[in-house]
């Protein structure tokens, strides 16, 4: 019998206490693969888990030394692992947890687990080995083994494994071996088994529906109609946060077949209730697949529906929520088409239809948290119509965040929504040019949205919603000119949408945030001194970009945008390669999108700026000759200078004079985008190519 309490015991600096979180968690919920467990290793058998793991949660700073739960479990332990980092290094407790570990005869059973600093240095505030770590039984240096869960190096997923391996006792490669071997025979089982339940219910209450029709007919298939329509729904909803696209499909198309077997005058007003939120999901699961069309058709389906119980029951909350939720995809697919008068009246809707939730309810915690949505979406719109009215959606995202924290006070559990509304002030700040408020607001998402997400690793949107949070994060940064933070926030962003992208491989919107994510760390390595490193991201990411054209039938205008700034920058940098016919191919290619796009909607003020970021490379790249007018002119009222707010269109207005030779003229707007802390580091390559860099 093992005589230890502890599988492991962390030991950590308080600094890293989100790695030590998502450390401590990892391998509390690590099932050991079936067939490896229960055979003989170097450390005796093998457990099916790796429970329970210590992870003190205790501030040591008014102690002078271990105290006995620390040194009880130190004892108790079987394993030790070591978080190493400058911080651990310079951490006298983790030194003493080390040293006091070693005196138990268990030296070998020490793993490290990089995740800071340089495993080669001797320099405070680089090293990440603590001193006991580096010093032998006979007082000799030597660098321990140790996994590195950075995406340069291991990743997560390869350093959990390495130390799972470690303290299990056996080799690597046939760990990994059978970790995916489960992993995807727990996917296709998944997909396998909701569907074989579903179909045998199915069958089995077709058959009760033969039995009983000569019995009271119409009242029985309304019951079972009721109860199965009800149960689809729970099932659906279980399914959302875990399985991927092709999973919640096969259930789904199980449903539809039962669906269209149903008579409309056997509903009663739940089943209808029931069958407008099915097709709402249906509608959900085509969005998610990129059939905007067909999404389209079945949230106006649902709407219609859905309607019609309101319509009998106009106080009845659930009709009313129900509602608002179709209308906030309605709304979000006018968006991505174009239809930004269309958009906003649908969030409108959505905004009215909580207003009288909470007029109902006014301490529902949910129905004050679907104002704040309404809120920030109605602020989207005012920031994307041509022109943008960039006050009112500061305004509006400042309300949103309002009756998020309202709605928090009510009910903690909204608290990891916060992010998203901090996110939201932020990229607004970045519009209006206030880049000090924008990385506030930018620092404060990020920070929340790691925190919810390392409290609950499994759950992919709190993963989707951390890798945003870094993404937008890195935004701010590189408009304030710092590469090198901007770089590793995109770098551990785009490792957790990977993450997410080998889950499921059919979700078109997280393969989208991949691409985009992707092209901005090979656009900020090319402007780091990593030339060769960029060209290589930029080709992975041409390749992921042709691929998704090629499987998004039906495009938004939304992706065709963030296509096109893609093939924009691609083209810049194949030019500064010296690459020139790939830099014109890119750049005809993004100009042809960006006036597809304008061809149906010509107001379409993200598009017209676009272009005019075209027509400024493409007279680089031909030495300076008019290239023949694309971008629409954007409307100005007053003297520019006096009203632009946003820095985007004052960096491309400064372009645009230096393309006219009013260098005077262009300074005048340098100036004004340095007052504001903006060191974006490809304008900052131009302002000094043509010397216009202030007054």
């Amino acid at each position: 019998m093992n005589r230890y309490h502890y599988k492991a015991f962390i030991s950590y600096s308080h600094q890293d206490e989100p790695h030590a979180a998502w450390l401590h968690q990892a391998l509390e919920s690590y099932r050991v693969p079936r067939r490896l467990a229960g055979l003989k290793s170097q450390h005796g058998v093998v457990p099916g888990k790796l429970t329970p793991v210590f992870r003190d949660r205790d501030e040591l700073s008014s102690a002078t030394d271990l105290s006995e739960k620390i040194t009880t479990a130190l004892d108790e332990s079987e394993s030790l692992i070591v978080i190493c980092s400058p911080a651990s290094a310079q951490s006298p407790w983790v030194n003493e947890e080390i040293r006091l570990f070693k005196t138990f005869g268990r030296a070998e059973r020490i793993f490290c687990i990089i995740v800071d600093g340089d495993p080669q240095s001797d320099e405070p505030g680089k090293a990440c080995f603590p001193p006991a770590l580096l010093e032998n039984e006979g007082g000799l240096k030597h660098e321990p083994l140790a996994a590195d869960l950075r995406k340069w190096a291991d990743g997560k997923s390869l350093a959990k494994l390495k130390l799972v391996a470690g303290i299990l006792g056996i080799r690597l490669d046939e760990l990994r071996r059978r970790d995916l071997q489960r992993k995807r025979k727990i996917q296709a089982v998944a997909g396998f088994a909701i569907t074989a339940v579903i179909a045998l219910a199915l069958f089995a209450f077709q058959a009760r529906l033969s039995e009983l029709k000569a019995k009271d007919a119409q009242l029985r298939n309304r019951e079972n109609a009721e109860t199965m329509l009800t149960q689809f729904i729970a099932a659906t909803e279980n399914l959302e946060q875990t399985a991927d696209l092709q999973t919640r499909k096969a259930f789904n198309d199980v449903a539809s077949n039962f669906l269209q077997k149903l008579d409309p005058d056997d509903l009663t007003l739940e089943s209808k209730r029931s069958l407008g939120k099915i097709l709402q999901k249906q509608g959900e699961i085509s969005y998610g697949e990129g059939h905007n069309q067909i999404a389209f058709d079945l949230f106006v389906e649902s709407k219609e529906i859905l309607a019609s119980i309101y319509r009998e029951s106009p106080g009845d909350q659930q009709a009313i929520f129900d509602l608002s939720q179709v209308e906030f995809y309605i709304g979000q697919l006018h968006y991505y088409r174009g239809r930004y008068e269309e958009a906003y009246n649908s969030f409108s809707a959505y905004r009215d239809a909580s207003e009288k939730l909470i007029t109902i309810d006014p301490d529902n915690a949910d129905w004050v948290m679907e104002m704040a949505f309404a809120l920030s979406n109605l602020g989207y719109i005012e920031k994307h119509k041509n022109p943008p009215d960039l006050q009112n959606a500061l305004k509006f995202y400042q309300d949103a965040l309002q009756y998020s924290e309202r709605a928090i006070l009510l009910d903690e559990t909204w608290r990891s929504e916060l992010a998203n509304f901090h996110a939201d002030l932020a990229d607004t700040s970045i519009e209006v040019c206030d880049l000090s408020a924008a990385l506030s607001s930018r620092v404060q998402a990020a920070q929340l949205a790691e925190r919810y997400y390392m409290a609950d690793p499994a759950n992919n949107n709190l993963k989707r919603v951390h890798a945003l949070a870094l993404s937008g994060l890195a935004i701010v940064q590189r408009l304030t000119g710092a590469i090198e933070p901007a770089l590793f926030s995109l770098q551990k962003s785009v490792e957790l949408l990977n993450q997410l992208y080998l889950e499921d491989r059919t979700h078109l919107l997280n393969r989208w945030h991949l691409l985009t994510k992707s092209s901005r760390v090979a656009y900020l390595l090319s402007f780091n001194g990593q030339m060769d490193a960029a060209w290589d991201w930029y080709l992975q990411t041409e390749d992921m970009g042709q691929q998704l054209i090629e499987d998004d039938k039906d495009i938004s205008q939304s992706h065709i945008r963030q296509y096109s700034i893609f093939l924009i920058r691609f083209s810049e940098m194949a030019f500064r390669r010296g690459v020139k016919q790939k830099a014109k191919d890119h750049l005809d290619e993004a100009t042809g999108l960006l006036q597809s796009i304008l061809t149906t909607h010509p107001q379409d003020y993200d598009a017209i700026e676009l272009l005019g970021f075209a027509d400024y490379y493409r007279w680089v790249q031909n030495d300076g000759e008019k290239p023949v007018g694309t971008a629409p002119p954007i409307p100005v009222t007053k003297a520019e200078t006096e009203i632009l707010q946003n820095c985007t269109e004052i960096n491309l207005r400064a372009r645009q004079a230096v393309m006219s030779g009013d260098l005077d003229r262009a300074r005048q707007f340098t100036a004004q985008l340095y007052a504001k802390g903006y060191y974006e580091p490809e304008f900052m390559q131009f302002c000094v190519k043509f010397e216009v860099c202030g007054p």
